[in-house]
């Protein structure tokens, strides 16, 4: 699977309204609080910051195991450097079972290695669980 994302903030936004890539998704705050936030489980929250971002993503699944590799940039003027990483990431799901009072549930863990600046050669692991009811 591929995919291909880009980003624009139009004009010139605050500070505060830029588009900060890195974190996990935020299932407890509103779509319009994390507006600007592009989910990157395997960067540090606002790792990168600027007006422009552009991101790509391999995923392949080997024997079972899912692999990815993605790059994104953020930049303001000129196109910025690429940050690579590659990793594995399991997604994992329930439906609620009302009747038996289970809720439902999302689980997401991985771990990644960065490949350029500004945290180069360094390994990232993240888990997440987020419970519906």
């Amino acid at each position: 699977v591929l995919t291909w994302q880009r980003h624009t903030r139009g004009g010139t936004p605050a500070r505060f309204d830029l588009l900060q890539l890195g974190g996990l998704p935020d299932s407890l705050l509103p779509d319009s609080a994390t507006a600007g936030r592009i989910a990157a489980p395997a960067l540090p929250a606002a790792l990168l910051v600027g007006t422009n971002h552009e991101g790509q993503r391999g995923e392949l699944t080997l024997l079972g195991v899912p692999l990815f590799f993605e790059r994104h940039r953020v930049w303001d003027d000129d196109h910025g450097p690429w940050l690579r990483l590659a990793g594995l990431e399991l997604d994992l799901a329930g439906d609620p079972y009302p009747l038996l009072k289970l809720p439902g549930f999302h689980v997401r863990l991985g771990a990644a290695r960065i490949l350029d600046e500004p945290l180069k050669d360094t390994n990232r692991f993240w888990f997440s669980l987020a419970w519906e009811p």
